[in-house]
C-alpha cells in the first residue's frame, strides 16, 4: 500500500525547493548588485572564488600520476574503480555531493546516488532555505544534521551502515602536522572489510580525502580535483592554503561506532 502521507510530504518539500530556486533565478536575473562573494566566513563549501579568503584552489596535478602508490609500486585507487559524482559549476551543493560520494566510496556501486541526493536535499529543505545554501554554502551544523538524520538515523541506515567521528571537535590547541598525521593513520587502517575516508570542510569547499602520503592529500572530489599538496593545508586563516576547521573534519568508515 502506498504511503500517501509520506508522498504528500515529499511533494510539498520538492515544491518548496522549486519555488526557492525560481525565486533565486529571478533575483540573480534582475538584481545586478547581488554578489555571492559577500558570504560570511563561517559558512563552509560556498562556491565563491578562493581569492575571497586568500586561498589557492586545490590543483589536480599531473594527470599521469593522480593516484598514490603503495610500497610495491601498485597504484592505490578509490574502491572498485569508482568515480565521484560531479556537481554543477553554478551551485554550492558540494556538501551534498561529498556525502553521496562518501557513501559510494564506502559501499561501492550499489549505492543509489540519485536517491541519496534526493533524501539529503529533502531533509535540508525541511530545516533551511535552499537559497541561502546556494549563495553561502553549508555550515558545519547543517552537515552534522544531515549526517545524523539521513546517514545515521534515516532510511539508509539499515542498508548502508556508516560510522562517523569528529576527533578534533573538542580540541582547541591543535597543530596542522598533528591533524594530518592522525588523518593519515586513520586512512592507513582502510581495508575491504572496513573502508575509510575523511570528509573535510574549508571556507570554500567540502571534499573527501582517501589517501595521504609524505607529499600529497588524494581527493575523491565533486569538482574533479585529484590531489593537493600536504603542505598547502593549514588551521589558520589569512595564511593562504586550504584552511581546515577542527569542527569540520569527519572520520567515516563502513563499520565501527559513531562518535559525532
Amino acid at each position: 500500500m502506498l504511503n500517501t502521507t509520506k508522498m504528500t510530504r515529499s511533494a510539498s518539500v520538492l515544491s518548496k525547493v522549486r519555488r526557492q530556486l525560481r525565486a533565486r533565478n529571478r533575483i540573480l536575473h534582475f538584481d545586478s548588485r547581488l554578489s555571492i562573494t559577500e558570504a560570511p566566513t563561517q559558512f563552509y563549501g560556498v562556491g565563491v572564488p578562493t581569492a575571497r579568503y586568500g586561498q589557492r584552489p586545490v590543483r589536480g596535478g599531473n594527470s599521469r600520476s593522480t593516484s598514490p602508490r603503495d610500497t610495491s609500486g601498485k597504484p592505490v585507487l578509490p574502491n572498485d574503480g569508482l568515480t565521484p559524482s560531479r556537481q554543477g559549476t553554478l551551485d554550492a551543493f558540494c556538501g551534498f555531493y561529498s556525502l553521496v560520494n562518501a557513501m559510494v566510496y564506502l559501499h561501492g556501486p550499489r549505492v543509489r546516488r540519485t536517491q541519496l541526493f534526493y533524501y539529503l536535499l529533502r531533509e535540508y529543505a525541511v530545516e533551511w532555505d535552499v537559497i541561502e545554501l546556494l549563495e553561502h554554502g553549508m555550515e558545519t551544523a547543517e552537515m552534522d544534521h544531515l549526517i545524523h538524520h539521513v546517514l545515521l538515523d534515516g532510511i539508509f541506515q539499515d542498508i548502508y551502515t556508516v560510522d562517523v567521528g569528529k576527533p578534533f571537535a573538542k580540541h582547541k590547541r591543535l597543530r596542522i602536522g598533528m591533524v594530518i598525521d592522525r588523518m593519515q593513520r586513520f586512512l592507513t587502517g582502510h581495508t575491504e572489510q572496513q573502508r575509510r575516508v575523511v570528509l573535510i570542510g574549508t571556507p570554500v569547499h567540502w571534499t573527501l580525502i582517501y589517501h595521504i602520503d609524505d607529499q600529497f592529500m588524494y581527493l575523491f572530489d565533486s569538482l574533479g580535483q585529484n590531489k593537493a599538496y600536504r603542505r598547502s593545508f593549514t588551521l589558520r586563516s589569512g595564511r593562504g592554503g586550504h584552511v581546515l576547521n577542527r569542527k569540520a573534519i569527519y572520520f567515516l568508515s563502513s563499520a565501527g561506532r559513531s562518535e559525532l
